[in-house]
This record gives structure tokens, C-alpha cells and sequence, in this order.
């Protein structure tokens, strides 16, 4: 079998703009940080574009590259403590999620995001998608983040799959360089956060505007 028609046997999903909708809780927590500290608050639009990559980058993207380590630092800590009042607070899971997860219960699915372990375990618990992965990966898992590619090499190392049989689904630019770089397929997400225009960029082998339609990938 070559690489070119090798089947399809494990699926990383990202987490945020991918399987949950968490912008607003994002947002807001970002914003009371950003208010508690004295510093004007940012349009929603604006801090949405730089969910991805943690708290920190965030921050240092939405203040200034120049900005005082410890002062991202301290914003950061603001921020994990507004969104874990938050975290559930509007999140909800995309339409048609649920679905596809179920459609592809045969395969082994695991989660592979950037948000901190704490958070993404208490979302995929309290919002009841558990008994769906197998394991939930957050960014205190592996020694770098996306969109280096170590992550995805790591999980396909774990199960014990060549990146050729795996494919990455998520929203985000991110998600699609280490998803590429890893050798891994990869599904672009336009209903997510990710700029659409940004994602075809990257030109992803598939890209779809709702969740329904990763299962009709097909992958098996």
C-alpha cells in the first residue's frame, strides 16, 4: 500500500473552533484580564483571530512583541483564572460533532490542542465528549506546541501508525503546518475561528463548512 491510498486509521481532532465553540468564553476572560490590569479591552473579532497558540502567545500578539515577559505573564495568569469561572459558560459543541464522532466510533480519535491540559480536560468532560477519544493531549503534553509538527509525531509514534494513516482536523493555520509537516492528511475546518482565506493558503487535502461533512470523508 502506498502512502498515496494508505487508509485513514486514527483522526486528531484540535479542540477549540474544531469540536467546541469557546470563542465567547475566550474572549471575555481575555478582555478581564486585559481590564483588570488597566488596559483597554479588545473587539472580539480581533482577540478570536489569535486563539490557537496559548494564552501567552496571545497576548504578547495582541499587545506587542516588546511587551515585558512578565507582564504576558501576569495577563496570563489573570486570564486562567477569569476562564476557569468561564470555561462552560457559553462553549458549546459545533452542530454536527456528536454525529461524526459517532459515525467514526470504529477509529481511534484522540485531541491534540494548544489550550492548557486542565482546560481542555474539563471541557471535553463537562461537555460529554470523553467516551469518544482516547486520549486528550494539551499543551503540557509534548515538549513544543503546533504548529511545530513534534506533537502529531508523537501520537502517531504512540499509536503506533505511520503519519501517512492519520489525519489532522482542525480550524486553524496551525493545525494544518504541523498537521503538513508531520506528513499527516489534513482537514481544513471553515466553520471554526481559522480565516478561511488564511486556511486555503495552506491548501489542506479537504476542507468543509460543517462538521457533518468530515464524516463524509470517508476515511476508514
Amino acid at each position: 500500500m502506498t502512502e498515496r491510498n494508505a487508509r485513514t486509521r486514527l483522526l486528531i481532532f484540535d479542540l477549540d473552533g474544531t469540536l467546541v465553540d469557546s470563542k465567547d468564553d475566550i474572549v471575555e476572560s481575555v478582555n478581564l484580564a486585559l481590564r483588570s490590569a488597566g488596559l483597554p479591552a479588545f473587539p472580539g473579532e480581533r482577540v478570536a483571530a489569535e486563539i490557537g497558540r496559548g494564552s501567552e502567545v496571545l497576548f504578547r500578539r495582541l499587545l506587542g512583541e516588546n511587551t515585558a515577559v512578565d507582564w504576558i505573564e501576569e495577563l496570563s495568569r489573570r486570564f486562567r483564572r477569569n476562564y476557569e469561572r468561564n470555561l462552560t459558560r457559553r462553549t458549546k459543541v459545533y452542530p454536527g460533532i456528536r454525529e461524526t464522532l459517532e459515525h467514526y466510533r470504529y477509529l481511534p480519535k484522540v485531541v491534540v490542542t494548544n489550550k492548557n491540559q486542565v482546560f481542555a480536560d474539563r471541557l471535553v468532560d463537562d461537555l460529554d465528549l470523553r467516551p469518544h477519544f482516547e486520549a486528550v493531549f494539551g499543551q503540557e503534553a509534548f515538549p513544543t506546541r503546533k504548529p511545530d509538527p513534534g506533537p502529531l509525531r508523537e501520537v502517531c509514534r504512540r499509536w503506533n501508525l505511520p503519519p501517512a494513516e492519520a489525519a489532522m482536523i482542525g480550524d486553524s493555520v496551525f493545525d494544518l503546518i504541523a498537521g503538513k509537516a508531520a506528513g499527516l492528511r489534513t482537514v481544513g475546518v471553515l466553520y471554526g475561528l481559522g480565516a478561511e482565506a488564511e486556511l486555503r493558503r495552506h491548501r489542506p487535502d479537504f476542507t468543509v463548512r460543517d462538521a457533518r461533512e468530515i464524516a463524509a470523508l470517508g476515511f476508514a
